[in-house]
């Protein structure tokens, strides 16, 4: 589809961000917003890469389980590097993949899966140094405005599909504030209350979620 003729001069964001997978896969700099500890991990890729590296060289393979588990019953950790890699392997770690959250000074967790890896932490920390990142905010987008013509990807919270995360983006306002900007949004519903100009069923067959098989749709807006 045809997002007009400077569509690849424009600035890209990805909103609600979590993982960065869509950054990661385009490969240009993009500027990162997420009001939840995926926020506060990106902004410590961008400004404490060097101590991020080595605060995970201090975890060897053969301690990582049991750091882990300690971990997850522990004060979040106050500087930012430590807090990141801590995060990352909770999350990676996680019971079924389930959101981490932050819960005072601890970690509101679903619990931990059965089977954990080392390497693939290592793997996702490498996988998100090589983000390019221009910016990081951590800012809820329900009052959040991007200034200027952009590209803006979303992928926002589902509503109770996990029972842990009590954001959810008000996307049709998000939409109405940001009509000078190419928006796509990636939904497990279709979001029927937006003139879109073009909705893609973009469904995996076999993708499960939560043990559940899922559908998942790209609504394309271009900017007016």
């Amino acid at each position: 589809m045809d997002l007009g003729g400077d569509y690849y001069a424009l600035p890209f964001w990805e909103c609600c961000c979590g993982s960065a997978e869509v950054s990661h896969y385009l490969g240009k700099l993009t500027n990162l917003v997420d009001v939840g500890p995926w926020g506060m991990y990106w902004r410590a890729v961008l400004e404490h890469r060097d101590e991020l590296i080595n605060e995970q060289l201090k975890i060897l393979p053969d301690d990582y389980e049991r750091w882990v588990r300690n971990a997850v019953h522990s004060p979040i950790p106050k500087g930012a590097a430590k807090f990141a890699i801590t995060f990352l392997a909770l999350q990676r770690e996680a019971f079924n993949g389930k959101p981490i959250e932050l819960s005072g000074n601890y970690w509101r967790t679903p619990g931990l899966g059965k089977q954990f890896s080392y390497d693939k932490w290592i793997r996702a920390l490498k996988r998100s140094l090589e983000i390019k990142i221009r910016s990081v905010f951590i800012r809820d987008l329900n009052s959040f405005k991007i200034h200027g013509p952009s590209n803006i990807y979303l992928d926002p919270d589902y509503k109770a599909t996990t029972g842990y995360s009590t954001r959810t983006l008000d996307v049709r306002g998000f939409v109405q504030r940001h009509a000078h900007c190419n928006i796509l949004v990636s939904h497990h519903t279709k979001i029927r209350d937006i003139e879109w100009d073009k909705v893609i069923d973009i469904s995996q067959p076999g993708r499960k979620q939560f043990a559940k098989d899922t559908t998942e749709y790209l609504h394309i807006r271009k900017k007016r």
